[in-house]
């Protein structure tokens, strides 16, 4: 198992959860998708987030974007004290960060 920081995470204007890994050069991202868990790698911006999750809490979006990643390209992304969070309020922050 790889171990990686996650250098930010975003909610972008249209509501999506960005998940920015610290390396995005990993050509493996491309291939998350066949976790068949609704997760994809945005190649321009190198981000990680799901397609389609209008009933589910940020919290959920975000496990179920580090359950893909682990269980499909055996990296564990993890949540550092330098990671960025833009634009996500304390109580979003708090709810990702405890799941």
């Amino acid at each position: 198992m790889t171990a990686l920081d996650i250098s930010k995470i975003e909610i972008d204007a249209g509501g999506r959860l960005l998940v920015y890994p610290q390396d995005g050069n990993i050509p493996l991202y491309e291939y998350v998708y066949r976790a068949a868990k609704g997760v994809y790698w945005n190649r321009d911006m190198q981000c990680l987030y799901m397609k389609e999750a209008s009933d589910w809490t940020y919290g959920q979006i975000f496990e179920n974007i580090m359950d893909a990643v682990k269980s499909e390209l055996g990296i564990s992304l993890s949540i550092e004290d330098e990671s960025e969070w833009k634009n996500i309020a304390d109580d979003i922050k708090l709810e990702i960060k405890n799941n």
